[in-house]
């Protein structure tokens, strides 16, 4: 009976609590058709609550087709039982990218499970409604985080077994919640440092950075390492409709709106691309391949990640793991 939990700081109230209990310990394989379910008093006497509450508890999952009742004998598992795992997908926003990880994950699921996605547009207040709308009513929450103190305060009222981070991992959180991760500082440094003999022929490397959330931090330390490495200049423009590309430059552009700012000013200044100045782009998109002749990218493999974290879901394994990125080497240094 260890696999029921009641809490009573929970927001759930507690008959959820034992349902869930039951259903989640059903996808784990700790309870295998027709398995008999604790005695009433027994539950009373573990947790401390009335039989109306586990009554309450036993008649949904009777409801929902997961467990049977045997008259003087007892609740049962049911024989012919078939659970889908409710999965919620909270991300940021949708790029061409997440789109990949979506679709990746949806296809490492059985056709009785349900994915459901959702996204807080980094917006505290958004993510926090969202969480009061859907709380309960999912087996498992893979979250795309925000740098925000609310962020760790929202996902607190979730139970921690059941969440999963992706593609980013606060600080303050790294001991507390598994899932898979770039580690978006020792990635930049080593893809310019795999590069460093072609890029020894610029003066200055210039990080295009237009804000400073968690991971865009972690990219201006790798790049920064990697410059005072290198003995370049280092240079961070927050706006790429106010950068004015120069002779020597080495620009890393994490978005392509900047990306094709910086193509574009090439072109009207007629320097010569890997030879007058470089450009390194974020995240591989088909376009990238033909644009300039082929534009150098820094990629993390999304549809991996996907796949990984939709492994430790199934498993319900809290464990870390980095998806590790990738240089993709094309003409544009």
């Amino acid at each position: 009976m260890e696999y029921i939990e009641v809490a009573e700081n929970s927001d759930l109230p507690k008959y959820a609590q034992i349902k869930n209990s039951i259903k989640h310990a059903i996808y784990k394989g700790e309870l295998q058709q027709g398995a008999k379910l604790p005695s009433l008093n027994a539950i009373k006497k573990a947790h401390g609550v009335s039989q109306d509450t586990i009554l309450l508890a036993y008649r949904q999952l009777m409801n929902e087709g997961l467990v049977v009742s045997t008259y003087g004998k007892g609740y049962f598992v049911a024989q012919d039982h078939r659970l889908g795992r409710k999965i919620c997908l909270i991300f940021d926003k949708l790029t061409l990218y997440k789109e990949e990880l979506y679709e990746s994950i949806v296809t490492q699921f059985e056709s009785q499970d349900q994915v459901d996605i959702f996204f807080h547009h980094n917006q505290p207040l958004a993510f926090q409604s969202l969480l009061e709308k859907i709380h309960g009513q999912y087996t498992d929450y893979l979250i795309i985080p925000f740098d925000d103190p609310a962020f760790e305060s929202s996902i607190e009222r979730l139970p921690q077994k059941r969440v999963f981070l992706l593609d980013r991992l606060p600080g303050n959180l790294q001991h507390q919640y598994g899932g898979v991760f770039q580690d978006f500082q020792q990635d930049t440094f080593n893809a310019l440092n795999s590069i460093a003999d072609p890029i020894k022929k610029y003066q200055r490397l210039v990080l295009l950075l237009p804000h400073r959330q968690l991971q865009m931090a972690q990219i201006m330390e790798g790049a920064q390492a990697f410059a005072q490495q290198a003995d370049l200049k280092f240079k961070v423009v927050n706006s790429a409709a106010k950068y004015k590309l120069q002779a020597g430059d080495l620009v890393i552009a994490i978005y392509d709106k900047d990306l094709a700012a910086v193509m574009q000013q090439i072109h009207s200044e007629g320097f010569t691309l890997a030879q007058q100045v470089g450009v390194i782009s974020y995240n591989d998109t088909p376009l990238k391949a033909v644009i300039g002749q082929g534009i150098t990218c820094i990629s993390t493999d999304f549809a991996a990640m996907g796949q990984k974290v939709s492994q430790l879901v199934k498993e319900q394994n809290q464990i870390q793991l980095k998806n590790i990125a990738q240089l993709i080497i094309r003409k544009s240094v």
